[in-house]
């Protein structure tokens, strides 16, 4: 009755999460895009079009200006949603003033939408709804934190200390709270920060007085390596043999009071047994002496010839027959006495028998209880040793880690390869502890969430395992499925939101699936909304079709994501990769010429577009010589209105990118065999501009030995670069600042171009 009545409310509690966690996600769900429906994601529809950017925090309501600043953090949040700081200070608003609880209550939930790994404020939250609708209402908030979150053994512990305050003075919940840190230590018991977690349980079993139940927590709390190992230690020993201990009856179950006082009673009884012998020694020595020579007397004649003897040629008699003629009254009594003593022996070896069959029922009265209690503690410690020596090597992986909880700001590079390290050390086991490895990546991905690179390490260790694990435990079979679970999960639980290169991994793992209407629809949501205009997802995109075998679709989709691009360098680069498949691949250079001159047109100026097109003229020539000195013409026309283009910019960014291409444009003219005076005034004309470059250099050096320098911007973020550099340096600084696109289509998520803006840091690491 008592733990029904906690898992009533707990189902009740599971149907008050749901219910809260779609409450908010039923708005717009009358109008779905066409991608979203060609995708069949069910029932996570909703999450899908969150996850791709459709849907932004329900915070319109609070722009009206009730409370003062309130509307301008409202419109800051509205146009960067990921801003942490701005949440921040629209809490701190609320929270001050007590009249807005109930907007207080629709920020935090909007907030964990945005944030999900902040269990504080999912403890919050919980608190809140406690004053508002009761304990049930908490419940349902800690149930929602942890589906989003089960690693965090800072939220397990707030659940159960929450439920425990309820518990309190209600003995029929008190099976249900044990349930409750059951379950959380199924989750989160072998974590090395999970010591608080078992002290919140040992302190609830000591406080109801169940000694047998914190006896046997505080055993199996010394076979975990964790930080507080020592204080488990300290508390078994002040529990054992500690002032005011309990009875050692309360702290020993069935099976190891019965074998162990058993042992412990035989080495009573054998030092009982030397005891008695050693005071009738004392307390009769004139006895003893005697019984000693008998013994000896007896050894004596037992040592004689039992053969025959011979004397003089005469027959020999048996010795024993010259005995019984001549046996004097003294032996005969000394053997009765050894007879005696015999049967004493057998009838004390019989009594000690008896004695340890009955000792069970009776030895905490027969055996003192120290001997009994240092027994019972040397048993409980046994394994610790190993522990200890787990727990010192774990902790050479964990010192350098600094945060063990959630934060937006990244990470430092240090702290990012500790993780690596640690991850590597656990993956080295040889055997490897599956689980337990699973474990620390669930870990390790609170800290280091918004880094892509450990989502796909953790994907390629669940990959490895395909087949490893047993059915029942609750993974899937597949190592992929396993690996596409993770990125859906990341995806649609909100802790990679509108992340274009999240999505873009969990599309290639439903490709590896089967799933290719999945991964369509998943790639077609971030293209329209969260990565729209990226290069790089316009070509995953692409090149999924290429992979599926549909070549004209391929040319389709390259085709219409150049023409619509709006920015100059992602269109240069798609319409460079649709002429490649034009030329290589359908065999139309004319087609893929047209590609190249109509990015051109619309004012396109980059080195590479620049070359691809001059190189394109040349090959399509015709081979008279007044018709290649016509197309040459041409290609040296492309090369003359870039490097104008370039010099009429004028800004410090693209003086790398004049360098590269006046490099670019001496090699073509060399290549193609162009008129000796065509090609001295063109490297004329280079060295002048490299000797300009120099001496606006020299103007701007600060130390005495030290290169020039030249601003240059990749991706957003200006950077100096050498100002005389070799060709092939100025070829690596003028791609940088081309968008990040691989003209196969074949690498994998980890390639995303860093201009497709997340709205948080970037960083992905391969």
């Amino acid at each position: 009755m008592a733990s029904g009545t906690f898992n009533d409310q707990t189902r009740e509690v599971s149907e008050l999460a749901d219910t809260g966690s779609s409450a908010q996600d039923s708005l717009g769900a009358s109008e779905e895009p066409s991608w979203l429906l060609q995708g069949d994601f069910g029932t996570d529809m909703t999450a899908v079009k969150k996850a791709c950017g459709l849907h932004l925090p329900d915070l319109q309501a609070f722009a009206d200006g009730n409370l003062a600043g309130a509307e301008v953090l409202v419109s800051k949040i509205l146009d960067s949603p990921n801003s942490f700081e701005d949440w921040i200070a629209l809490i701190k608003l609320f929270e001050a003033d007590e009249s807005h609880r109930c907007e207080l209550r629709t920020i935090y939930e909007n907030f964990l939408g945005e944030f999900p790994l902040c269990w504080g404020y999912w403890k919050r939250l919980a608190d809140l709804e406690q004053h508002l609708h009761g304990p049930a209402s908490s419940t349902a908030v800690y149930e929602r934190g942890l589906k989003t979150v089960p690693a965090s053994v800072d939220l397990w512990v707030q659940y159960c200390e929450s439920v425990r305050s309820t518990v309190d003075g209600e003995p029929e919940l008190q099976d249900g709270l044990r349930q409750l840190y059951e379950r959380a230590l199924g989750v989160v018991g072998r974590d090395w920060r999970a010591f608080p977690l078992w002290e919140s349980y040992l302190n609830f079993e000591e406080s109801l007085g169940c000694w047998n139940n914190f006896a046997k927590l505080l055993k199996r709390a010394l076979a975990v390596p964790m930080h507080g190992l020592q204080s488990v230690r300290v508390r078994l020993r002040a529990l054992v043999i500690g002032d005011a201990c309990p009875p050692l009856e309360e702290l020993c179950s069935e099976l190891e009071e019965r074998p162990i006082p058993v042992k412990v009673a035989h080495e009573q009884l054998q030092t009982s047994s030397n005891a008695v012998c050693q005071m009738q020694t004392e307390n009769h020595p004139a006895e003893a002496a005697e019984r000693e020579e008998g013994e000896i007397e007896e050894g004596e004649i037992d040592e004689g010839d039992e053969g025959v003897t011979q004397d003089d040629g005469q027959d020999a008699k048996p010795n024993n027959e010259i005995l019984q003629a001549d046996e004097p009254e003294q032996v005969k009594g000394q053997q009765q006495q050894q007879q005696q003593q015999q049967q004493q022996q057998q009838q004390q070896q019989q009594v000690k028998e008896l004695a340890v069959q009955e000792l069970p029922a009776q030895v905490p009265k027969s055996i003192p209880s120290d001997s009994l209690r240092a027994h019972f503690l040397q048993l409980w410690e046994t394994g610790l040793g190993a522990t200890t020596e787990e727990a010192a090597r774990l902790r050479e992986f964990e010192s350098p880690l600094q945060r063990h909880y959630f934060h937006n700001k990244p990470l430092s590079n240090s702290q990012v390869d500790a993780w690596h390290k640690y991850l590597d050390f656990e993956e080295s086991r040889n055997p490897r502890q599956f689980p337990r490895l699973c474990a620390l990546y669930e870990r390790c991905l609170i800290v280091t969430n918004n880094y892509l690179a450990f989502w796909l390490r953790y994907a390629r260790v669940l990959e490895q395992e395909d087949g490893q694990i047993k059915e029942g435990t609750g993974f899937v079979d597949s190592g992929i499925e396993r690996a596409c679970a993770l990125l859906k999960k990341a995806c649609l639980s909100g802790r990679l939101l509108r992340r274009p290169d999240a999505l873009l991994a969990w599309a290639e793992y439903e490709e590896q699936c089967g799933r290719l209407f999945r991964a369509r629809a998943l790639l077609d949501g971030a293209l329209n909304n969260c990565g729209k205009g990226s290069a790089e997802l316009s070509l995953r995109r692409a090149a999924l079709e290429l992979r599926a075998g549909d070549h004209q679709r391929f040319g389709e989709l390259l085709q219409h994501y150049a023409a619509t691009a709006s920015d100059l360098g992602v269109r240069s680069a798609l319409s460079r990769r649709y002429a490649h498949f034009c030329e290589d691949t359908l065999r139309q250079p004319n087609q893929a010429c047209e590609s190249l001159q109509s990015a051109w047109r619309v004012g396109c100026r980059d080195p590479a577009l620049a070359l691809e097109l001059a190189s394109l003229i040349m090959r399509s020539a015709p081979s008279e010589n007044e018709s290649k000195l016509d197309t040459l013409s041409q290609s040296v026309n492309i090369f003359e209105e870039s490097l104008n283009w370039i010099m009429q910019t004028g800004s410090p960014a693209t003086e790398g990118e004049a360098g590269h291409l006046w490099s670019i444009y001496v090699d073509f003219l060399i290549e193609n065999g162009a008129p000796l005076a065509l090609l001295r005034s063109v490297q004329a004309r280079a060295r002048t501009f490299r000797a300009q470059i120099s001496a606006t250099c020299a103007g701007s050096i600060r130390k005495p030995g030290s290169g020039a320098t030249t601003s240059c911007t990749k991706h957003g973020q200006s950077f100096s670069v050498p100002c005389q550099l070799p060709s092939a340096k100025r070829a690596k600084i003028a791609e940088e600042r081309t968008p990040n696109v691989n003209h196969s289509g074949s690498s994998g998520a980890r390639g995303l171009a860093a201009s497709t803006s997340t709205g948080g840091p970037s960083m992905l690491q391969a």
